[in-house]
């Protein structure tokens, strides 16, 4: 894909030219927003078919929370499976995602349609309030909450049976477990990356050179390294001799 498309296409255009920066070493770059879009970015250079986001909101406000998950979106509708991790998400990020997966416990309390999540819980005897952010909602119905886990892990097993036993549910107990069960199917493999490896060595030589430039005081340390070398060196010898 063509590099300045994407730049433009995640709203980097004002830093196309600033360093990235290391805000633990308190090194000033982009922004905490810039770095989440710069992360999705370079993720789709390969163009991938899915994309896995591991909570990709994480650290931002809700006004950038909401920007990376509009994006994300946008992502899915050319064409992509994106599949996020997030917690807690504003009720206007939670509307913006297609399907919903709650988990409690380790089993699956419910996954399909995220209009659909309330209706569901709603069947279970764990109506969302009105005027309340789903997203929260389903975290109190699925949480153990301390002091009173017993009650809460017979809540969750409720709603997991119920899962279960639903069209839904028992759907996803009849998918196959793997999608090649034929000795046939096997064929010669190819290799994972889509850029050969001279390619691969010279992006990555290309991205230590800049990485150097870019650290000037880096440069002059090992300027510094190799002086001295050459002097303990030259010392060394004159000892000797």
């Amino acid at each position: 894909m063509n590099y300045g498309n994407i730049i433009l296409q995640f709203g980097l255009m004002k830093c196309a030219d600033t360093m990235i920066g290391k805000p633990e070493s308190g090194v000033k770059g982009i922004s905490g927003g810039q770095m989440k879009r710069l992360s999705l970015a370079s993720e789709v250079l390969t163009n991938p078919a899915i994309m896995f986001c591991d909570e990709p909101t994480s650290g931002l406000d809700s006004f950038m929370a909401a920007s990376v998950v509009e994006m994300l979106r946008t992502l899915a509708s050319q064409g992509r499976t994106v599949i996020c991790t997030i917690h807690q998400p504003s009720s206007q990020i939670t509307e913006l995602f297609d399907k919903v997966l709650l988990m409690a416990e380790g089993k699956t309390a419910y996954l399909g349609d995220m209009d659909n999540a309330n209706n569901f819980l709603s069947g279970c005897g764990f109506p969302c309030p009105i005027n309340y952010n789903p997203a929260d909602h389903w975290v109190q119905a699925l949480a153990v909450v301390p002091g009173n886990e017993e009650k809460s892990r017979r809540n969750i097993e409720t709603v997991c049976d119920a899962f279960n036993s639903s069209k839904e549910g028992k759907a996803l107990e009849n998918l196959p477990k793997s999608p090649n069960d034929s000795s046939d199917s096997y064929s010669q493999p190819k290799s994972p990356y889509k850029a050969s490896w001279g390619d691969q060595f010279s992006a990555c030589m290309w991205r230590s050179w800049l990485s150097v430039v870019k650290e000037p005081l880096i440069m002059k340390v090992r300027i510094a390294q190799t002086i001295a070398s050459i002097f303990l060196v030259n010392l060394s010898n004159l000892y000797y001799v």
